[in-house]
């Protein structure tokens, strides 16, 4: 048999250590990152030439959910006591903001406690007693002053997932982190008195995604309404607003699928964007389609008659039958006239001017079935967004 004080330092995290997560609760796929380097370390220059300096690299960071870290860990070989490490974890603590820090050599743990949720600052674990993700949490919040479960749930709500699997730096996780719990009703800066935060990030830190990341939370969670972004350039303000589709044809995407783009309007709407009142304020009957690329993307906007005589100019017709050209066109006077939304249920057949070519079974029968019209529908919308891709 192995003795312990043989053992690597890997082997203590993975014999020791992780079982013991493992039976206080934590999702070790969810909770918990192993050999985390959070930094690339410091850039040295010396002359024309750069080097850059060692990471810091975390045995384990503990998370209650993704984005929101609560404890780390510092493991050390077993020939080591067990508060070895508790420096190095304190280090880590400091600089990722968290209020507990976690010692082991796979004998036991050292907790190292600053949230004030207990007069006893340090203690000793034995591995089957480390704290659960809720025991943790809580120290969390009493750390951070979340005192209500209002503030509690604006504290927690989720990040935008980036389908690339972008990830916050842990500055920039930091700072979104900070000003959210700031900005719940009783985060630590409302304890103090405060009813403005100033957030300063360096050139090139990523502001513009920290903003959007701190704008999403907020208006998600419905704790803001209405939010104000300034910026010195256009392209700064566009960068944020179109954080949740990393490009326009993923936004095209999701805009040509009919279920998804009621969905993506509704969702606008909750959110007290009532884009109407931008129509209005553009003073040009767009379609809601050019109304986000032009507010998102900076693209010249069409008018709806502007786009169905593009379609018009186009070859697109010339491989159907007159009948069938007869009812595409109806459908490309229809949307002009009453918008996307009016032509994409079958619904649009029974009404002028497409009731005039049959009934809507009639009218189907033409493509040769319910398929065969929903797919060359499917493609005049596509034709209809082709000059914005």
């Amino acid at each position: 048999m192995t003795n312990k004080r043989e053992l690597s330092e890997q082997d203590i995290c993975t014999q020791y250590i992780l079982p013991a997560l493992l039976k206080s609760g934590w999702d070790i796929s969810k909770q918990v990152r192993e050999q985390v380097y959070f930094t690339d370390g410091r850039i040295y220059v010396k002359g024309n030439q750069t080097q850059r300096g060692k990471g810091k690299k975390a045995d384990y960071i503990l998370y209650y959910k993704p984005n929101i870290p609560i404890a780390v860990i510092e493991a050390k070989k077993n020939i080591y006591p067990v508060g070895h490490g508790m420096q190095q974890a304190l280090n880590y603590a400091d600089i990722l903001d968290l209020p507990v820090a976690f010692s082991s050599n796979g004998d036991s743990f050292l907790e190292h406690d600053k949230s004030g949720f207990s007069s006893l600052i340090e203690r000793e674990l034995s591995l089957d007693n480390f704290p659960t993700p809720d025991q943790l949490w809580q120290k969390y919040k009493k750390f951070k002053q979340i005192e209500t479960p209002e503030a509690e749930e604006i504290a927690t709500f989720d990040y935008f997932f980036d389908p690339k699997g972008r990830q916050p730096r842990y500055y920039q996780q930091i700072a979104i982190n900070r000003t959210v719990e700031a900005m719940s009703t009783t985060g630590y800066a409302y304890a103090k008195g405060q009813d403005r935060l100033l957030l300063v990030m360096a050139t090139g830190s990523g502001k513009t995604y920290t903003a959007f990341q701190i704008i999403y939370r907020l208006w998600k969670n419905g704790s803001k309404k209405r939010v104000l972004f300034l910026a010195d350039r256009q392209a700064l303000i566009s960068q944020t607003k179109r954080g949740e589709f990393s490009s326009l044809d993923e936004f095209l995407t999701r805009w040509n699928q009919a279920d998804k783009k009621s969905a993506l309007i509704a969702e606008l709407r909750q959110q007290d964007i009532i884009l109407e009142n931008l129509q209005k304020d553009i003073k040009k009957d767009l379609d809601l389609f050019d109304l986000i690329c032009h507010i998102a993307w900076d693209r010249p906007p069409l008018t709806r008659k502007e786009r169905a005589e593009n379609v018009r100019k186009r070859d697109y017709f010339t491989k159907y039958g007159s009948q069938i050209r007869a009812v595409l066109d109806a459908l490309l006077e229809k949307y002009a006239t009453d918008g996307i939304e009016n032509i994409e249920e079958l619904s649009a057949l029974k009404l002028e001017p497409l009731k005039q070519l049959g009934s809507p079974g009639e009218i189907v029968q033409l493509f040769g079935g319910k398929s065969q019209y929903v797919s060359a529908l499917q493609e005049l919308k596509s034709q209809l967004y082709h000059i914005a891709a």
